[in-house]
């Protein structure tokens, strides 16, 4: 099937170094390639003005070993490898020995025994640096009193925001005295701010919205510009061991200078009754 002149302008926009690939020996390997593994027409269109870089995967090296990878290794099935593909297509850029398998450790590391059902509902994963992206949501989750298993019932998880999404609105649940527990996970974080509120919680969601705006911030590690080299496999990297090492800090911690004083104003803006209505401290210090 063929694009329009527009959507062609928009591929050669998106990525100019299709106008030296060969059509026979690379453009149309890939097309194939793509319908051999599920994908129709119209998911590869789709594709291809998605993700343009496509077209020019080696396919004897890269896109062959990654897909090995998914169906032999993770055990992948192939419609979801279909899903996979079409909802993070730079999967078939990444490297096996480079990219993927130090995010397969990690999820090794932290429990998770059905990688390839985590990996197929949530591939962007695969996309996430380690040490600053994954592990700190997966410390946050440990200290806060959830687990792997409460992250491998929802892995789009690790796809969310720390700072804007999962730290206030776990920390909310806390402030309203309700066991983290007692909503899913994905009821926690999927939602808009709005639903969040009003459908999960049932409270009005200028209450939260008071409640994010006096949160005391925090600040997270910078992701690597460039990319890193391999880690060495054979040992876990992660363990619940020692996450005070990790390279996580917390502006609200109470050892923070000021810290009772910012939460006891936080109460008083809220109606509560200074910091003893905010219970003292955050939940990972308890």
């Amino acid at each position: 099937q063929s694009f329009d002149n527009l959507e062609v302008a928009q591929v050669v926009r998106g990525y100019p170094e299709v106008l030296g690939l060969s059509v026979d020996g690379q453009i149309l390997r890939v097309c194939n390639l793509l319908l051999e593994i599920g994908l129709d027409g119209r998911m590869i269109q789709q594709l291809i003005r998605d993700y343009p870089a496509v077209l020019g995967i080696p396919v004897d090296g890269q896109f062959l070993q990654i897909l090995d990878f998914l169906e032999l290794d993770l055990k992948i099935d192939a419609a979801d490898i279909v899903r996979v593909v079409r909802s993070f297509p730079r999967t078939l850029t990444l490297s096996v020995s480079r990219d993927v398998q130090p995010r397969i450790q990690f999820l090794l590391d932290v429990g998770i025994s059905n990688v390839g059902r985590v990996v197929a509902r949530a591939p962007a994963i695969l996309g996430f640096d380690v040490a600053t992206e994954l592990m700190p949501k997966m410390r946050f989750l440990d200290k806060v009193g959830l687990t792997s298993f409460d992250m491998a019932r929802f892995p789009p998880y690790f796809t969310y925001p720390l700072d804007t999404i999962i730290r206030p609105r776990l920390l909310f649940l806390a402030y309203l005295g309700l066991p983290l527990t007692s909503k899913p996970l994905e009821w926690i974080v999927a939602p808009t701010d709005r639903d969040f509120c009003r459908i999960t919680l049932g409270v009005e969601p200028e209450v939260f919205a008071k409640f994010k705006a006096a949160l005391p911030p925090m600040e997270l590690p910078t992701p690597p510009r460039r990319k890193r080299r391999a880690a060495m496999l054979g040992k876990a990297r992660y363990s619940l061991e020692g996450t005070d090492k990790l390279p996580l800090q917390l502006k609200s911690d109470r050892r923070f200078p000021g810290f009772k004083e910012r939460f006891s104003e936080l109460s008083r803006q809220l109606g509560g009754g200074g910091a003893k209505g905010f219970r003292g401290k955050e939940v990972w210090d308890a």
